[in-house]
């Protein structure tokens, strides 16, 4: 085993193509698979991995799943461990990479519970600034939409759900703040159809090593 230590405001992206430099400098090249989460992903890193002929298996931001819905629906799912199940795909727009469906049952139990406590909790937050406003304990619009923002942050895995509202009612005395909120119900349906899910992508293959692995990097 090896480590590196960077600095703690340094985004983890930035540091693949530095690590992969001090690992080959110590360790070679020769069998190496480079194992990375999607916080280290990017396609500049991938291009680099691919230029030194090297092989990777990564995580994808979940918004990908998005392109492979119709995938997710279909059979074909092959069980790889008890309660996880994966399918092989192609990649959207061809190319040698390949990409990999993965669903785990324990994962989607997890996330559902997990979504939904954030869900009513910021329903139930919404609901309750948006009663003291109606009834004008609270005026001043900008206090409100910074509230608002504050609410959405804490509760950050159901901000994209919700569509929300400020407006300014009546005059005077009576002037009001009016806060609507509206779960997206196919959004929140979509989050809960792919929790426990998630995918990866490959430039492995069965027939073994890419064509250029292990010789020297063109200056």
């Amino acid at each position: 085993m090896a480590f590196e230590v960077f600095d703690g405001n340094r985004p983890d992206v930035t540091t693949v193509e530095e690590m992969v430099g001090l690992m080959e400098e110590k360790y070679g090249r020769a069998s190496a698979i480079w194992v990375m989460d999607r916080g280290m992903v990017s396609e500049e890193n991938l291009e680099s991995l691919r230029q030194r002929g090297a092989r990777y298996l990564v995580g994808t931001p979940k918004s990908m799943l998005k392109r492979y819905e119709q995938q997710m629906t279909e059979t074909g799912w092959e069980e790889v461990a008890p309660g996880v199940t994966v399918k092989v795909c192609s990649a959207p727009q061809g190319g040698e990479q390949t990409f990999i469906l993965c669903r785990s049952e324990g994962r989607k139990e997890k996330e559902c519970a997990i979504l939904n406590r954030f869900v009513e909790r910021l329903e139930r937050a919404l609901n309750k600034l948006a009663f003291k406003a109606w009834q004008g304990k609270i005026r001043n619009r900008q206090k409100v939409e910074r509230r608002i923002g504050r609410l959405l942050e804490r509760n950050s895995r159901a901000a994209s759900l919700f569509e929300i509202s400020v407006e300014e009612t009546g005059s005077g005395k009576e002037a009001r703040l009016k806060i609507e909120a509206h779960k997206n119900e196919e959004r929140y349906e979509w989050a809960l159809h792919t929790s426990g899910s998630y995918l990866l992508r490959t430039n492995l293959s069965r027939r073994g090593l890419p064509p250029n692995y292990g010789r020297p990097i063109s200056n």
